[in-house]
């Protein structure tokens, strides 16, 4: 089914991100791998802050090309209700599950628009 395509892949180095990357190359894909930080990093895997919008723009348009983006950058924060969240945490969560999803968008929607 994914034989032949390329994956960008966020959130790669999670247990979540892992097993979807695995999926896609079994199915015969290609996966570019991004996360934070990656402990065993392959040259398929690239370290980028997802929060840092001019970072993912210049990461990609260096990538080459790709035919689908599987965001899944994100997580959560366990402790207080979420009544009850101090603004800090609220503008982590927030900046982890959606700047992180926007700055992808925005970078990847193009060169995907291009490449039909």
């Amino acid at each position: 089914m994914l034989a032949n395509k390329t994956i960008v892949v966020t959130g790669a180095n999670g247990a979540l991100g892992r097993a979807v990357c695995e999926v896609a190359e079994q199915q015969g894909a290609t996966t570019i791998r991004l996360d934070l930080v990656f402990a065993d990093k392959a040259a398929n895997c690239h370290e980028v802050d997802l929060t840092d919008a001019a970072a993912v723009q210049a990461l990609l348009a260096g990538l080459g090309g790709f035919d689908a983006v599987l965001n899944i950058a994100g997580g959560f924060g366990m402790g207080v209700a979420a009544f009850d969240t101090d603004d800090e945490q609220w503008d982590r969560m927030f900046a982890l599950n959606v700047t992180t999803l926007r700055n992808m968008v925005k970078a990847a929607v193009p060169q995907l628009q291009q490449r039909g």
